[in-house]
């Protein structure tokens, strides 16, 4: 089954294509913008702009959004975490969190799939904490401040195998293979 992919990410495209490659799904790249509702919830955000692409292409899609969620600011930055790299650094959330205990926080990811006026959500959540200073290259904004529960690594600090083997959005593409029943 060919799905199409709503996103200008290659490096989402490359693990997409990872995932699926012992399935009979196949993954095609669409660089298409969908409107991003304003939504503090990334699941609807997701679901939104998934149906949006599927109804608008008239083929199966699937659309990928995150939330970096801080639990001393309330979860700030939340779904609006691409938006907030344009303006803060992670230099500047960590100004935020001077002298503050609680460094606890979370990335969510939910993959929305629309096929056929069929829409489906598979998500996961990763628990961490804020690193105390930015660390590591390998990766983007706030992936240089958060450390996956478990690891004393910032996301950034890890090489690409260490990070498909640490991080989940794994999960989120299992979910949906299984779902799909496209495995071989």
């Amino acid at each position: 089954m060919k799905i199409y992919y709503i996103t200008n990410n290659q490096r989402k495209i490359e693990v997409a294509k990872r995932m699926c490659q012992n399935t009979n799904i196949e993954i095609e790249q669409i660089q298409m913008e969908t409107p991003e509702i304003q939504s503090t919830d990334s699941s609807e955000i997701a679901r939104y702009s998934a149906k949006f692409a599927g109804e608008r292409l008239g083929k199966p899609v699937i659309k990928l959004d995150v939330s970096f969620n801080i639990n001393a600011l309330n979860g700030f930055p939340g779904p609006f975490v691409k938006y907030i790299n344009q303006w803060l650094k992670p230099e500047d959330i960590l100004k935020m969190l001077k002298g503050v205990e609680d460094r606890s926080c979370y990335w969510e990811d939910f993959l929305a799939f629309y096929n056929q006026g069929q829409l489906k959500i598979f998500s996961v959540r990763e628990e961490g904490t804020i690193a105390d200073e930015v660390r590591g290259e390998n990766g983007w904004g706030m992936d240089k401040i958060f450390i996956l529960k478990g690891q004393s690594k910032t996301k950034a600090e890890l090489s690409d195998q260490e990070r498909n083997k640490a991080y989940g959005n794994s999960d989120c593409w299992n979910q949906f293979i299984k779902l799909i029943d496209c495995g071989k």
